[in-house]
């Protein structure tokens, strides 16, 4: 198994990635950019603000990378939702940021179609029925949840 990192813009599903992909022999943190450098083989972090942070792109070479992408106006909508609304525009560049990440990269829209392709890219187990599962469930972190 490799290490692995899920990223795209906010509101991407990446709580729900931490918990999914959290099985078994495999942990997959929620937003762990203190822990990069110390994921072990079977562990991988999902975190919506990698692509901004230079020293962590330096080291996306030794991980494998799913790049999630969400449209801008329906990042920035569910923002507001939760009282995060995106005062400064920075989404856009944040989203062209992540265009040109090298990694298997996946349609918002997309994600519970493509589960078997990310575990396959990922060398983790696929579990159809822990997928389908999955998939109908909605999880945030607990300090976005409204």
């Amino acid at each position: 198994m490799s290490k692995f990192v899920i990223t795209g813009l906010p509101r991407s599903r990446t709580a729900w990635f931490a918990a999914y992909l959290t099985c078994g022999d495999v942990m997959c943190y929620h937003e762990a950019i203190p822990n990069n450098n110390q994921l072990s083989a079977n562990t991988g972090t999902a975190d919506c603000g990698y692509a901004l942070c230079p020293d962590w792109v330096e080291s996306i070479g030794r991980h494998k990378l799913v790049i999630i992408h969400r449209d801008c106006k329906e990042v920035a909508e569910s923002m507001a939702r939760i009282g995060l609304p995106d005062t400064t525009g920075y989404l856009p560049d944040l989203d062209r940021k992540l265009q040109k990440l090298n990694g298997l990269h996946v349609d918002f829209e997309d994600i519970d179609m493509r589960l078997e392709e990310i575990h396959n890219y990922l060398d983790l187990p696929y579990d159809k029925k822990r997928a389908e599962l999955f998939s109908g469930m909605n999880i945030q972190s607990n300090r976005w949840r409204n």
